[in-house]
């Protein structure tokens, strides 16, 4: 029997929310959108964006914590992901894909302009019964302490520079 590496994240705060998804997925490993209590996530709310993906492939912000409107200039909610992102637009968007194709949560670390960015992505059925919907959690790290000394992509972070 092999056992496939799942990611468990490499902040406190996404290995928690890994762990609610843990204990909330269905039986057949799936997290049911119906199942999110955001009560539960409050703490980290600030931090959470769900992006809803069309059958046409289009992805629109559902939901856009107060960070990533800081971040971002603009409140994301109800705006397609390409129109509202700088060039973290493909890195965002590929992200989104690699939960949608692995059907668990992905997540990692990325540098970019000195500041290292801490994503989560996990995927989540919608009442179609297919993957319709992606919850995101991304923050920006004051320091590299913060990256749990377990997490496996601690040694791996990827670092991005600014499109030319």
């Amino acid at each position: 029997m092999t056992t496939r590496h799942m990611f468990q994240g490499v902040t406190n705060a996404q290995k928690s929310i890994v762990e609610y998804w843990k204990e909330n997925k269905a039986a057949d490993g799936r997290m049911r959108r119906s199942a999110v209590n955001a009560g539960l996530l409050r703490s980290q709310l600030a931090n959470i964006s769900i992006v809803e993906i069309k059958d046409s492939g289009e992805c629109r912000f559902r939901l856009a914590g107060s960070q990533l409107r800081n971040a971002l200039g603009v409140d994301a909610r109800g705006r397609r992901v390409n129109d509202v992102m700088n060039d973290f637009s493909d890195v965002y968007a590929l992200s989104i894909v690699t939960a949608l194709e692995a059907g668990r949560p992905v997540g990692g670390v990325i540098e970019h302009e000195g500041e290292l960015i801490s994503w989560l992505r996990i995927p989540m059925v919608g009442k179609s019964g297919t993957f319709s919907q992606v919850l995101c959690h991304d923050v920006v790290l004051p320091h590299e302490s913060y990256i749990l000394d377990d997490a496996p992509i601690a040694t791996n972070v990827v670092r991005l520079s600014a499109a030319a």
